[in-house]
């Protein structure tokens, strides 16, 4: 059994997010977009080019993704604001995170990926040696997602 952690964009910003994952990661990283799954289905230009579904493939581990579309928020119809639990109707106005920790390979790995991550983040616990025998550190990046990166000696 193999987890695949997914990510969901509500903001339409995943390509740009997988984009700098790869970079970030060194990885191979392939995206559809909705139009160039399903070209006949009626879409509005906003989301006929949102990311249907990226894979960023790093080693034996892979990400996946993928934009929400506006067409499914009840909020688009009834003019309420998603920013309210009251107003979702579905599970995919589930605004909650995902946590990603990476266990890396090395010292130079771990300082290298925090470095790339940490470009327009927030740092949560700078990357430093801890008493359990590790190098660890945690951010959030400017997609919101939150990173904890360890080494253990």
């Amino acid at each position: 059994m193999i987890f695949v952690p997914t990510l969901k964009f509500m903001d339409g910003k995943c390509r740009e997010a997988m984009e700098f994952y790869s970079k970030c990661f060194m990885g191979s990283l392939s995206i559809k977009t909705f139009s160039e799954v399903d070209p006949e289905k009626k879409l509005s230009a906003v989301d006929a080019n949102k990311v249907m579904h990226a894979e960023l493939l790093v080693g034996d581990n892979s990400i996946y993704a993928s934009d929400f579309l506006a067409q499914f928020d009840p909020s688009v119809a009834s003019g309420k604001s998603l920013t309210s639990p009251s107003n979702c109707e579905s599970h995919f106005f589930n605004q909650n995170k995902v946590e990603i920790s990476i266990n890396c390979k090395s010292v130079d790995e771990v300082n290298s990926i925090y470095a790339k991550l940490s470009v327009d983040s927030t740092v949560v616990l700078p990357l430093a040696d801890v008493f359990w025998n590790a190098r660890y550190g945690i951010l959030k990046d400017k997609f919101g997602i939150v990173w904890m990166l360890i080494f253990q000696y």
